[in-house]
């Protein structure tokens, strides 16, 4: 994304867990939770809430790093910082965040609330007890760019990720 915007070939990006460079400015426009992702016949399925330590021993899905390096190691961080390494699955799940595959197996999956909200049949989201787990949706742009196409981009973008938390 910062080769992109100082090349002029993106004038603003919208980025969950965005990569972010000295001469780039983000906006934070969502915060959100981050939800286990869990077949419907999964032990924990029905759980109000859970710890993440308690998927310790399950196989995960993650979309591949080179999609979004930063929020794939924000996601295998809370992983680590709840005690251990998570098991990955060669599957992914990653254009569109299409979470059917885990409806499918015996595989389990984080994600952000939001994306998750578009499950799939046989597919359930529970929350995490961690309340520190929230990552950040933000408008990212070129330091110094003061247009007014960029801003009402930005403007645009509040209200629509306002109207969706």
């Amino acid at each position: 994304m910062p080769p992109a915007l100082r090349s002029g070939a993106i004038d603003v990006a919208l980025a969950l867990c965005p990569e972010m460079a000295p001469d780039m400015v983000a906006e934070v426009i969502r915060t959100e939770p981050v939800v286990a992702v869990l077949r419907a016949g999964h032990a924990l399925a029905g759980e109000e809430a859970i710890a993440l330590d308690a998927l310790a021993a399950e196989t995960f899905v993650f979309f591949p790093r080179e999609l979004a390096p930063r929020l794939h190691d924000v996601l295998i961080g809370l992983c680590r910082r709840a005690g251990f390494e998570p098991q990955l699955t060669s599957g992914s799940f990653h254009t569109g965040w299409d979470l059917g595959i885990i409806g499918d197996s015996d595989v389990v999956g984080i994600a952000p609330r939001s994306v998750a909200a578009r499950q799939a049949p046989d597919v359930v989201t529970v929350a995490l007890s961690d309340p520190a787990t929230r990552l950040e949706t933000c408008v990212v742009w070129q330091d110094g760019d003061a247009s007014p196409a960029r801003e009402a981009f930005c403007a645009l973008a509040r209200t629509v990720f306002e109207a969706t938390e």
